[in-house]
């Protein structure tokens, strides 16, 4: 049956001059030039191959003989120069020969594709005095070649290979081990990718070996699937003395070689062209209730789509062959696409003509079954090198210089990795293999665990490769020496999470994180000791985060996805304490973090917060020339990364929604991977600053953060997607040229109309529900409130009492901290806070009650003041029902409303403010219950009437970052 399939492709089907054998005739477009050798190739593989196919399949036999005489023809050596005995023909040439010889046998004409490829590499890559030893007796095939690339630890991955020839003098000593390698034990020639310098495509160089050198041995030959003709063994190299006279090229050129080799592949169309006039045929003789199943609908259909993917495929190699023989610069990412293409249609091919032939395809009669057998290896062959192909090809096409591997790095496949992520040579290596960061950040604090998978697979639709988290020491440690890692919190599911959906993490666990969080991420009760300097070696301050670093620290595993932790935050724009960064890198140390250190700093805390054994990063949104080379003025011949490249930006109230141009972000996230460098995009998604944790500036003046930390970032508040992730998506596509996930579909919205209020309860009336009072001679501020297990308070309100005789003038001295509503009884008399520090109360008589609601609306979180952040609880309630449905999510509106915090079901939503810039809230899906639902909204001045839920935010008028 293979013969037969060989003479139908030859000379047609009886109804094919007219049918299908003549839509798909490989002859079409070639000249006639082509059209002659393409015919003796064809001739060959049917009367040479084709009759012995199944036999060599059987008896495992390699067909030198056969091979020999194909090498008469000229295709020993297709595409190696004449004067050393090639053919001398092209790439496109090449192609059309094996897709012909493949229809005879596709395992043998992989093999001669292998073996041609060696020779081809010798002939290029080679001296002429290498070229005239080895070329003329392989390319009449009284020699053969085998490629030695893959590994048994690192597979097909060049970068990655641990073989090594250390050199002493003229000779290299060559130990390590090779598996699958075709040919093994039965050919002459081995050309080898190997070890010669450190780690990286730079340290790999090609040597060729002879059958007989001491120390070159064979494992057993292995049992295959397919590909049984030529034998597949381990060639194992101990203490093998090599010539230098033997290497092709020079010195770390290697990985070069390899990937250009690896441009030609072994895909055979022959063989799918083959299984379509194998099921035609059968099809034609074939009957099923008095028909022949060739006139049944359905199979012509499935013909005509095999047809149509044949001709696809065809037409895909030849145009990446010939980009290949013009030298063009698109020539490796074509030949990537056509492998990553055809492989994958010339199986599905072959494969649904052996479902044509139904039960005769299964049998080894049937010719069908053995290219299906031999096709199948293709797709695991192509797919673990196709990877190192096209990146190198993409590098080219971006003019990088680095090189980095999607396929392979990922968690699930690395766990109980041993070499993590290092630096060489102005790169990132993960276990050995050059690797770019493509991050995103996304804090697991900021969004709800039942989100965390949604955002993590729409980062890997985006592109991304890396996941970056802060980890808040002030949700994990709320009073002293209570941990908290649950639900929300529990940071490694998060992790566990990011490894199971393909991403790497890099930990930035502080203890100081900024992220526009309250004090930077700090506990608040850190300020109880009067004394205390935050972010210094102060005994206080240390002995806390030792202890917060021994409960956090057990999260983290060697071999699992964290493959980069920060040291501390933008050390270099406070740098208080010369040896505080120090302090920070040893209790990590000390803790089993072996994973690469990193700092992160704006340009003008780089050199600052810089600390020996770490990586500097820099962060930035304008791309200011030079900026990337100033890293090499703070430390020479190490990878550049963007540890936060800054989407959007963030909002205080009172101001503008700030949003950051789509384009422009993606140009430069582009200008800044064309220049080599990694980059993390922060944000990524945003999330929201729930209950009171958002943070503040203060520089001229005091301001707030409002509860959306939307941050125009690359996904909403909610998760949904912007024109920026389209943008990334597409760019990121393009450089990785491999298709990427499809985006998850987006989480529905509702609007559930007005919720009209009517159960009110004053402040003033619940007070003597609540717990007693604190009684103190002078005010206490919030953080050494006798409260939580003497913890203090650390966010919301505080209510101060005491009794005045008449009225006067009531003065702060500057001391409210953040804004404090002055009342005399339950009489509203007007705020106190860093601009109004005096207010007069109105005379009256006799005994009176003078009361501050003081609120601390966030506390600094970046700068040299976060020792000064103490703050000087209780809530108005107002309680209501209304009916969601679970699990939708909604916003509502505030409009009427003045300011105040909401809580749904127990959950804090946040702050309201009617002076903006945000006016709805974002409430998640999750936290709605079928039915009833609570809400219980603390308004501090003027309550309104309804609330109005809504399915799109508003987060204020826009304004563009300069």
């Amino acid at each position: 049956m293979a013969w037969r399939a060989a003479r139908l492709l030859r000379r047609g089907s009886p109804a094919g001059r007219r049918g299908i054998a003549a839509c798909i005739d490989p002859s079409v477009g070639l000249t006639e030039e082509q059209k002659e050798f393409q015919k003796v190739a064809l001739d060959f593989a049917a009367k040479e191959m084709a009759p012995h196919m199944a036999e060599w399949d059987e008896k495992e036999i390699f067909p030198v003989e056969t091979m020999r005489k194909a090498a008469q023809l000229g295709f020993g050596g297709i595409y190696v120069k004449p004067d050393v005995g090639g053919s001398g023909l092209s790439r496109l040439d090449t192609s059309i020969i094996f897709e012909a010889l493949s229809t005879g046998c596709t395992s043998t004409t992989a093999y001669m594709s292998i073996h041609n490829m060696c020779v081809w590499m010798i002939d290029t890559f080679g001296n002429e005095e290498q070229r005239r030893r080895f070329c003329p007796s392989l390319c009449s095939m009284e020699k053969f070649a085998s490629y030695c690339l893959t590994e048994p630890g690192s597979g097909s991955d060049a970068a990655s290979l641990l073989t090594s020839a250390q050199r002493t003098g003229n000779t290299y000593v060559l130990n390590g081990s090779k598996a699958f390698i075709s040919g093994g034990g039965d050919t002459d020639v081995y050309v080898v990718m190997c070890r010669t310098g450190g780690p990286g495509p730079k340290g790999i160089s090609c040597l060729v070996l002879e059958k007989g050198t001491p120390g070159l041995s064979f494992g057993k030959k292995e049992r295959k699937v397919g590909w049984n003709s030529q034998p597949t063994r381990a060639v194992i190299f101990e203490d093998c003395a090599v010539p230098v006279g033997n290497r092709l090229g020079a010195e770390g050129q290697g990985f070069s070689i390899a990937m250009k080799g690896l441009n030609g592949g072994r895909i055979n169309i022959g063989a799918a062209h083959a299984c379509v006039l194998l099921a035609q045929e059968h099809l034609t003789v074939r009957k099923q209730f008095g028909e022949p199943l060739a006139n049944n609908q359905y199979l012509q259909f499935g013909l005509a789509e095999m047809a149509t993917r044949l001709v696809a495929a065809r037409l895909m190699v030849r145009n990446a062959a010939r980009a290949l023989q013009e030298g063009r610069e698109d020539a490796a990412v074509l030949c990537s696409m056509a492998k990553l293409f055809v492989t994958d249609e010339c199986f599905a091919i072959c494969n649904q003509a052996l479902q044509m032939h139904g039960g005769y395809g299964y049998l080894k009669d049937y010719a069908v079954q053995q290219f299906v057998r031999d096709v199948r290896v293709h797709q695991i062959l192509e797919a673990l090198w196709d990877g190192d192909a096209l990146t190198e090809a993409v590098s080219l096409l971006w003019v990088w210089t680095g090189w980095f591997n999607w396929s392979e790095l990922i968690p699930l496949r690395l766990w109980g990795r041993t070499l993590g992520l290092q630096t060489a040579n102005s790169q990132f290596l993960l276990e050995g293999m050059p690797f770019r960061i493509f991050g995103g950040s996304m804090h697991y604090f900021r969004v709800p665990r039942e989100y965390w998978e949604d955002r993590m697979l729409k980062m890997k639709a985006c592109g991304l490769n890396t996941l970056t988290t802060y980890v808040p020491w002030n949700l994990h440690e709320q009073e002293r020496g209570k941990f908290d890692f649950s639900r929300n919190l529990d940071l490694e599911a998060f992790l566990s999470l990011a490894a199971k959906n393909g991403l790497w993490v890099i930990l930035r666990p502080g203890p100081y994180i900024c992220s526009e969080w309250d004090l930077g991420g700090l506990p608040s009760w850190l300020l109880q000791d009067p004394e205390m300097q935050l972010r210094t070696t102060y005994k206080g301050f240390t002995e806390a985060v030792d202890a917060y670093f021994d409960h956090l620290m057990p999260i983290y595993k060697k071999g699992g996805p964290i493959i980069a932790v920060q040291v501390e935050n933008e050390y270099g724009s406070y740098a208080k304490d010369p040896n505080y960064m120090t302090y920070v890198k040893m209790a990590l140390l000390k803790r089993g973090i072996v994973e690469l250190l990193m700092t992160s700093d704006n340009k003008n805390g780089l050199s600052f917060g810089l600390v020996e054994g770490a990586l500097a990063t820099v962060n930035f949104q304008k791309l200011e020339p030079g900026l990337l080379k100033y890293l090499d003025t703070v430390q020479r011949d190490q990878p550049k990364m963007v540890m936060e490249y800054w989407t959007g930006w963030f909002d205080n109230w009172g101001g503008p929604h700030y949003v950051f141009d789509a384009d422009e972000m993606v140009n430069t996230v582009a200008s800044v991977l064309k220049l080599g460098a990694s980059i993390n995009l922060y944000m990524f998604h945003g999330g929201t600053n729930f209950g009171f944790m958002n943070g503040a500036l203060e520089a001229d003046e005091y301001k707030s953060d409002v509860t959306s930390y939307d941050y125009d970032a690359v996904l909403t508040e909610a998760g949904d997607y912007t024109s920026k992730f389209f943008k990334l998506r597409q760019l990121f596509s393009m450089i990785i040229g491999q298709p990427l996930p499809l985006p998850p579909m987006i989480e529905s919205k509702a609007s559930y109309g007005a919720i009209l209020l009517h159960q009110y309860i004053s402040l003033w009336d619940v007070l003597p529900s609540l717990l007693q009072p604190i009684k103190s001679e002078f005010p206490v501020n919030m953080e050494n409130l006798h409260v939580n297990d003497s913890s203090g308070q650390s966010y919301g309100y505080v209510l101060y009492e005491t009794v005045i005789f008449g009225g006067g003038h009531l003065h702060s001295r500057d001391h409210v901290r953040d804004r404090a509503q002055v009342f005399v009884n339950t009489m509203y008399v007007g705020e106190l806070d860093y601009n109004a520090v005096e207010l007069s109360l109105p005379e009256g008589q006799g005994f009176r009650q003078l009361r501050l609601l003081v609120e601390n609306r966030g506390r600094v979180n970046y700068g040299l003041a976060l020792n000064e952040q103490r703050k000087v609880h209780s809530l108005l309630l107002i309680l209501e029902k209304a009916n969601y449905f679970e699990g939708v999510e909604v916003f509502s509106s505030w409009q009427g409303w003045e300011k105040g915090v909401v809580f749904v079901n127990g959950q804090n939503l946040g702050r309201y403010w009617k002076i903006g810039p945000q006016e709805t809230l974002y409430l998640p899906g999750p936290w709605l219950r079928k039915g009833s639902n609570e809400i219980v909204i603390f308004e501090e001045r003027t309550a309104g009437r309804i609330i109005q839920s809504v399915d799109i935010p508003y987060l204020g008028r826009t304004q563009y970052v300069d």
